[in-house]
């Protein structure tokens, strides 16, 4: 890894693992640039193949599924409920 990829002493590591949290009693934790970074990766390297010529069927694994979004996100029982006030 980079050495300036964390913001902690020495940039090669958080400053805490997963592991030590838990030790210390944490049942939920949310590091934000966890989860912005993996984002923010993928989404230059969809850019970056788009920029290239690529097409939306092409980007392979850097794509999750419309389908696949939607249930994560909870779409069909949003749609359901929707139905209620039609």
């Amino acid at each position: 890894m980079a050495a300036d990829l964390y913001d902690a002493p020495g940039g090669e590591r958080p400053g805490s693992t997963l592991a030590e949290y838990a030790d210390a009693g944490a049942d939920v934790l949310l590091l934000w640039y966890s989860l912005i970074g993996a984002a923010a990766k993928s989404l230059t390297a969809a850019l970056d193949s788009f920029k290239r010529g690529a097409e939306v069927a092409d980007l392979g694994d850097l794509l999750l599924g419309q389908k696949a979004f939607e249930s994560l996100m909870g779409y069909r029982d949003y749609e359901q409920r929707a139905t209620r006030y039609e």
